[in-house]
């Protein structure tokens, strides 16, 4: 069986916590550049489009970082935490870095078998782990 640590549990907290901030943020931007001080003054649409990003990329953070939790989809998990990392950096960037390095905790997304024991994977149709020798199981599509 794979080792399991709380390297993709903390990346997807952090990981939804920046996208929980950068929501906050993007609102404030929003409400910012769509109230200008005076009637006669314009909008200012470099504030909306900035609030619109950090809403945009503060949605995606949090879906995506959802994914870590249950380690089921390691591409969506990165996407959700390179998300995050535009959102608001100092809290993405870690949530990066810890689910980039748990990648062989997540499921499987190959055809390829990967060893229960170690967690290597095998050239497709191996019967036997390179590694360790341990029969494989045949993997789920």
């Amino acid at each position: 069986m794979r080792q399991q640590t709380a390297k993709p549990v903390a990346g997807g907290i952090l990981g939804i916590m920046a996208g929980v901030l950068g929501l906050g943020l993007g609102f404030i931007f929003i409400a910012g550049g769509a109230s200008p001080t005076y009637p006669w003054e314009p909008v200012d649409w470099t504030s909306m489009g900035l609030g619109i990003a950090e809403v945009v990329f503060g949605i995606l953070a949090i879906i995506g970082s959802s994914y870590a939790f249950g380690r089921k989809n390691f591409t969506r998990s990165v996407i959700g935490s390179i998300s995050a990392v535009l959102a608001v950096w100092p809290l993405g960037l870690p949530s990066l870095i810890l689910i980039a390095m748990s990648r062989r905790e997540f499921q499987a997304g190959s055809i390829n078998p990967i060893c229960d024991n170690c967690g290597r994977e095998n050239p497709r149709g191996a019967r036997f782990c390179m590694n360790c020798g341990r029969e494989l199981r045949e993997p789920k599509l």
